[in-house]
């Protein structure tokens, strides 16, 4: 350890044992033992070595070698004396506890310190020349319990070896006496830590670099299933920053229908990296599954409702092979849905090969003019200095230093930020650590000098943190109780530790030691913070991973182990396997390990049952330990930890077990200084040890609800912060008054079993009212309680008053009539946030809450004789009642009538969402204020049946989602998103919902009617009020300029109201119309329908099964210049207006679509209509014809750009000009056209990709030699049953052996087909083979595979097949 850092540590330290010296509690007992007159030596001997140690800062005798070895030498002689000082205070709370004369312990610890100590003093005598330690120091301490005598000496000892090294210090720093300086006892001055708001700082630059990568995301749309694109640049270039922009850019939120995020460790783990893709998917990481493949099947199975998904595999180091890549990315693969993205974040250019990208991009430091904007929000924040010029000048010149990085940016920002005084910038800039960084060199020394200015507690806390692993997911509160437990936090009385520790925290997170993982709401380190706290903590902290074992320093005093890489899993059994070289490499290093003086021991990840022995074994002497970690636990907490009674120091104690074990062991409630116990991670548990009450230091227990409930005498637990839950019972020890002495409790508290207290004096013993650091409350009574009057409950509810600091409060299962006085008190309940009243079977008045200044949320629910909402409830004498509310919910109240309006002129001003079900003899509501819910912006009502408003809806501007169903006579208005459905509406509802729908137009963008059969009349008149100047003046009503998709489905409307509806939605993009019929169905004017040139954004149309729907332009689509995707399909009549007559044939021969139509989906047509839709399609890509009979020629000479053709159920088609010209053609699909295979199957030489849906159709087409084709598919799922082939005959056979250049084969859905292609093993370029769904193969090709095959697909086939293929050497197996 550097002089400078000794200085520090030993000041702390000797800071730690003054405050317990110190300590009233712990002098009171010293007088009690007889230890008075030692513990008052000690104290003034510490005191003089703080002073000692005061002296020592800023003199530049420090950095002497000699002082310095001083200096170590007092650092470990303070945590020795530390250790005992701690001792000596568990003897005190054991004292507290059991009573005086009680004081036992099996193994005392001052048998360590007294080893500590005598070691010490040995290599004093050794150096200063005193006679042998044995004169010094009385023989070894043995024995149980508390001995004064031995305690004393050990003391005295201890003060000896103090004044030795305090005289060899003050001959370093070359001082006579102390007297100089004073030796007065006094509380060292604790630095003050300037804390911050922290701000997020937003991507600054990279706007080309984003440009450039959403325009490749956007064209992965095309032909690739994944597109890879690697950002590959040095640590902390920017990587993740941009990525994460990217990943959160509404772009991305448009393309993609899934998003992952997947923080990649430093060994590249699949089953890891497929968890983190499920909890995406799902919100679940399936941890008791830890089979790859089962993992893969579940994420196959939740991709099919995907679209395409984007993958950010951020901080990516290595990967073995293209293997291994495939196979994570087989769920991506499966089912071929194109326009999936991986981004990766990575720095090493190697990986590009590897994961097969075809672009990547090298991110390199940003510009001077965007870097300067970076820093200048990370050194200045978000306020104005003044006469800051001469520091931009200063900041200016630092931020030339820093070559464009970010994170060098936002850490010596940080720095800076902290103390806006030229003096400290000046001194900043003249450090030494630029000079790493030009040339694009190591950002390190930027990253250590910033941390050099980091006060010493707050280097003590991050320092700590290189004990996790990379990429680890810290929990704050998980960090700040290590922290508190190992005492890096100083005590304050203005404030709880806890505090503290969130303050710095903050200070870290703002200084960018720490980042924030917004999506988990934790706290990460970047790789290269990481990087430095395991440089600065090396002799304190070490991290054993199972890929490196290095050797451990002597002055370690926390320690990690983390075997996640060490164990992997047999593929047989699923055990894990025993790992025996880490082991004895444990063992090994260890060895030089002083195990006794270990402060925290984390065991992090899974293990096998003889590493338990050896970690038993290894670490039986840890006797010091403050914090102990034990992850993935399978066994009983005694195998890993002997004598773990004997953990007396121990402040931290988690355990986590995923199987069932043995309950905790009794030994837990002796430990008298924990404070901090998570159990919340034990899944079996179902009970704790008896004598839990004993745990007097217990600040928090982390445990699931129910097991808070079943501590006895809990009330003994003075320190506990949080309490999840308190059950009252008539049993001793579980009484409502155990909660008096509980004042610190914070957090939220649920009291279940209410009906247990009888009286107001026993509701008062509770305390609530006293308990200021409480924020959630709820009161819950389970059943009603027998032979108990209003008044009784109302009296107990009366003395359960909580204090006015209460933020949220439940009140459920209360069987009284009316609620407490002290909701009508104003100043009662004056930060209460969110208000649940449930479960009140006899409430039948509400009390005046909308008095309530803060109150957001409001929810009733099951208030069963709720017959009237009235006037009190919003307030007496109140303006604006309710001013804060947001969010208001009424669920069943089966008997309310009315919530009446009052006279008041503004309510409810900030209400934004509004929810009423199940009220079903709800009449009224109080939507005719004027001057109400005039922000509400989503409106939920549900079944509530008598409603007498036709269309309960505020006249609000402001809506963006309704959802009202069952409401009155209404059927469904239904608008979110932008997206409005109408369903199942009369007539007599059309006006109203309409008056409500204009105000809100703007945020429309798609219309969808359906079921809606007499609505037509009014919506189309109401949308001929629009056009109106005059209407549209005066009754402020917008047109439907935001709709860009409109849907139609079940309604009658007639063409022209079509046509006039469109000509109001200038933007529309998709239009949509299924089973529209006109009023009369007969009349030509009703059928009669055009789409005006107006649409000239429209690219999607789609008219299906829209029988009497007639086209009204003989030009037909042709001035709709950006259209697309056309879908006409069982609309016979469609283009019976445009059928020429005889003589009429040769001379009209307009086009009827514009030539930028792709894709062209059509039925029931003739030659002349088809050869009209498809006269200049030169860039259709698609073209699908089915149910065509009448057709027999197909004139494709003008669509020379086909890819894909899909013929089905054309049974005349003969005649196809132009289909040998078609050279792009990759995909044919052809169902039920015999005339077209036997005819023109000869002319197809070029395409890739073919699909076959019916067996008799194969023979023709592998009869052909294809040279080209690449990809076949072979899927009888449009099959019935009785025409499902079992198997291939002899020609299918035969023919599979002419596809010499095939990569991809597919069988799909052949339910009855009993075997492969005895052939396969001729296919010399076959990579891919897929099986699926097909049940009934059971072997494979005797004659075997292609030796080319690399990858097979066997998805929902037997389990005799998917056996066989598991054991095929060189191929990748999915099922």
């Amino acid at each position: 350890m550097d002089p400078s850092a000794a200085l520090a540590m030993a000041g702390w330290v000797v800071q730690v044992i003054f405050d317990k010296l110190a300590d009233t509690a712990l002098q009171a007992w010293a007088s009690r033992a007889h230890l008075r007159e030692e513990i008052e030596l000690l104290l003034t001997h510490v005191n003089r070595t703080s002073v000692l140690l005061e002296a020592a800062k800023g003199r530049r005798e420090i950095g002497s070698t000699s002082l310095a070895k001083c200096l170590n030498e007092l650092v470990y002689l303070a945590l020795a004396a530390e250790d005992l000082v701690d001792e000596l205070d568990f003897y005190r709370l054991q004292t507290q506890v059991e009573g005086p004369g009680k004081q036992q312990v099996k193994t005392p610890t001052v048998t360590s310190t007294r080893q500590i100590v005598t070691t010490s003093i040995a290599s004093l005598v050794s150096r200063f020349g005193f006679g042998s330690p044995a004169d010094i120091t009385s023989p070894k301490i043995e024995g149980i319990g508390l001995d004064r005598s031995k305690i004393s000496s050990q003391i005295k000892e201890i003060i000896m070896v103090f004044n030795i090294i305090g005289d060899s210090v003050m001959r370093g720093l070359n001082l006579e006496s102390l007297h100089s300086i004073g030796e007065e006892i006094h509380k060292i001055p604790t630095e003050k830590i300037q804390t911050t708001k922290y701000t997020t700082v937003k991507m600054i630059g990279r706007g080309r670099e984003v440009k450039h990568i959403l325009k490749l995301l956007s064209s992965s749309f095309s032909d690739e299933v994944i597109s890879v694109f690697p950002i590959v640049g040095n640590g902390g270039i920017g990587k993740t920053t941009l990525a994460r922009h990217l990943y959160n850019h509404p772009r991305i939120k448009e393309l993609f229908d899934l998003q992952m995020w997947v923080s990649v460790s430093a060994s590249f783990d699949k089953v890891s990296v497929t968890r983190d893709m499920l909890e995406h998917v799902s919100r679940d990481r399936h941890a008791e599954i830890h089979s790859l493949n089962m993992l893969q099947e579940i994420l196959e199975e939740k991709l099919k409702k995907v679209n395409r998904s984007l993958l950010v595999l951020d901080g990516m180091w290595e990967l073995k092979d293209a293997k291994c890549w495939e196979t994570l990315l087989a769920p991506m693969r499966f089912g071929e849905k194109k326009g999936n993205a991986i981004l990766v974040t990575t720095r090493q250019n190697s990986l590009v090969e590897k994961l097969g990208a075809k672009y990547f991009i090298q991110l390199d430091g940003l510009n001077d003019g965007e870097f300067w904007s970076l820093f200048e929000a990370c050194a200045f924040g978000p306020v104005k200095i003044e006469n800051s010029e001469y520091l931009e000048f200063i900041g200016k010149e630092i931020a030339k230093q820093l070559n464009g990085y970010p994170l060098a940016a936002k850490s010596v920002g940080g720095l800076l930020k902290r103390n806006h005084d030229v003096v400290h910038w000046k001194k900043i800039l003249n450090a030494n650590a630029w000079k790493y960084l030009q040339d694009g060199g190591d950002i390190m020394p930027t990253l250590k000098l910033s941390y050099n200015h980091l006060p010493f507690p707050l280097q003590r806390c991050f320092a700590y943190c290189s004990l996790f692993p990379k990429k680890y997911s810290f929990d704050s509160k998980e960090l700040v109780y290590l922290w508190v437990a190992q005492g890096f936090i100083p005590m304050q009385k203005s404030k709880k530790v806890e505090e503290i520790g969130n303050e710095y925290l903050s200070v870290l997170l703002d200084w960018a030691f720490f980042e924030k993982d917004h999506f988990h709401g934790k706290y990460m380190m970047h790789d290269l913070m990481h990087d430095l706290a395991q440089m600065v903590s090396l002799d304190e902290c070490l991290s054993i991973d199972g890929s490196n074992i290095r050797d451990i320093p002597a002055t370690v005093r926390h320690l990690s182990i983390i075997t996640k890489f060490a164990y992997g899993k047999d593929q047989q059994s699923n055990e894990l396997q025993f790992n025996e070289s880490f082991e004895n490499k444990l063992v090994e290093v260890c060895g030089s390990l002083e195990i006794e003086k270990l402060r925290t021991l984390l065991l992090i990840g899974q293990y096998d049952p003889h590493f338990a022995k050896t970690f038993a074994t290894v670490f039986r002497e840890a006797k010091q330990l403050r914090v102990l970690c034990l992850t993935g636990m399978h066994y009983d907490i005694n195998h890993l930890i002997c004598n773990f009674e004997n953990l007396i120091h121990l402040r931290y104690l988690a355990l986590s077990t995923s199987k069932a074990g043995k309950p905790l062991p009794k030994s837990l409630c002796n430990l008298y200084h924990l404070q901090f116990l998570d159990i919340s991670r034990c899944k079996h548990l179902s009970d704790l040890p008896e004598g839990l009450d004993n745990l007097i230091s217990l600040h928090r227990l982390m445990a699931e609800k129910e097991l808070h409930s079943m501590i006895p005498n809990i009330g003994k637990l003075s320190s506990l912060q949080k309490l999840d839950e308190f059950r009252v019972r008539k049993v001793s020890g579980f009484e409502i008054m155990q909660l008096k002495n509980l004042g610190e409790l914070g957090g939220s508290l649920r009291i279940l079993g209410l009906e247990n207290v009888e009286t107001k004096e026993e509701a008062r013993g509770a305390r609530l009212a006293h308990k200021k650091h409480l924020r959630n409350l709820c009161l819950i009574w389970e059943k009603e309680r027998a032979n108990s009057g209003f008044v009784a409950k109302r009296e107990v509810i009366e003395g359960l008053k909580p204090h006015g600091n209460l933020r949220k409060l439940l009140v459920s299962g209360y069987g009284g009539d009316v609620l407490p006085t002290w909701f009508d008190a104003k100043m009662s309940l004056t930060s209460l946030e969110n208000l649940s009243i449930e479960n009140c079977k006899a409430l039948d008045i509400l009390p005046p809450l909308g008095q309530l200044p803060c109150l957001k949320k409001l929810h009733l629910v099951n208030l069963g004789a709720m017959k009237e909402i009235k006037d009190q409830f919003y307030g007496t004498s109140v303006v604006n009642g309710f001013p804060a509310l947001e969010h208001m919910e009424m669920v069943n109240m089966p008997i309310l009538k009315k919530w009446v309006a009052t006279d008041g002129e503004k309510f409810f001003l900030s209400l934004t969402r509004l929810v009423i079900t199940n009220c079903e003899k709800l009449e009224e509501l109080p939507f005719k204020g004027k001057h109400w819910f005039c922000l509400l912006s989503e409106v939920t009502i549900k079944n509530c049946h008598m409603l007498c408003d036709p269309v309960p809806l505020p006249f609000t501007d402001k809506l963006t989602t309704v959802s009202v169903n069952r409401a009155g006579d209404l059927g469904l208005i239904n608008l979110r998103d932008g997206n409005l459905k109408i369903k199942h509406v009369g007539a007599g509802t059309a006006v109203r919902i309409f008056q409500v729908v204009y105000q809100n137009l703007n945020k429309i963008r798609v219309l969808n009617l359906k079921k809606c059969p007499n609505i037509s009349p009014l919506l189309w008149d109401g949308f001929q009020q629009t056009t109106s100047f005059k209407q549209l003046q005066v009754l402020d009503y917008p047109k439907f300029i935001s709709v860009k998709k409109l849907l139609i489905e079940l309604c009658r409307v007639t063409g022209k109201q079509l046509s006039l509806m469109l000509l109001e939605l200038p933007s529309l993009s998709k239009l949509y119309l299924k089973k529209c019929v006109p009023i009369d169905p007969v009349d030509d004017d009703q059928c009669l329908f055009e789409i005006p040139p107006s649409l000239a954004l429209l690219e999607h149309l789609t008219i299906v099964d829209c029988p009497s729907l007639k086209i009204n332009k003989k030009e037909g689509f042709t001035e709709l210049s950006s259209l697309r995707d056309v879908r006409i399909i069982d609309c016979p009549d469609f283009f019976s207006s445009l059928t020429p007559s005889n003589d009429q044939i040769e001379t009209n021969r307009s086009s009827l679509l514009p030539s930028s139509v792709k894709t062209l989906r059509v039925s029931g047509l003739t030659d002349v209509l088809m050869t009209r839709l498809l006269l200049n399609l030169s860039s259709l890509a698609e073209l699908q014809v089915v149910r065509s009979p009448k057709l027999s020629v197909l004139n494709l000479q003008s669509c020379y750009s086909a890819k894909k053709l899909v013929f089905k159920n054309c049974v005349k088609l003969c005649l196809i000009p132009g289909i040998g010209s078609i050279t792009g053609l990759k995909c044919l699909l052809v169902n039920k056209c015999p005339v077209f295979l036997s005819t023109f199957l000869g002319e197809l030489f070029s395409f890739r990709v073919l699909s076959i849906s019916n067996s008799s159709s194969l023979t023709d087409m592998l009869a052909i030699y294809i040279a080209l084709l690449q990809h076949l598919t072979i899927d009888f799922s449009s099959l019935s049953q009785h025409e499902q082939p079992t198997g291939l005959i002899m020609e299918h056979e035969k023919d599979f052996k002419g596809l010499a250049s095939l990569r991809v084969l597919k069988f799909m859905n052949c339910m009855d087909l009993q075997s492969l292609p005895s052939e396969l093993c001729c296919m010399v370029s076959l990579e891919e083979l897929w099986v699926s769904d097909c049940p009934k193969i059971v072997v494979l090709p005797l004659k075997g595979l292609p030796l080319s095959l690399k990858s097979l697909f066997v998805y929902r086939c037997s389990e005799e097949l998917k056996e066989q293929c598991r054991n095929i050497p060189g191929v990748t197996v999915h099922s």
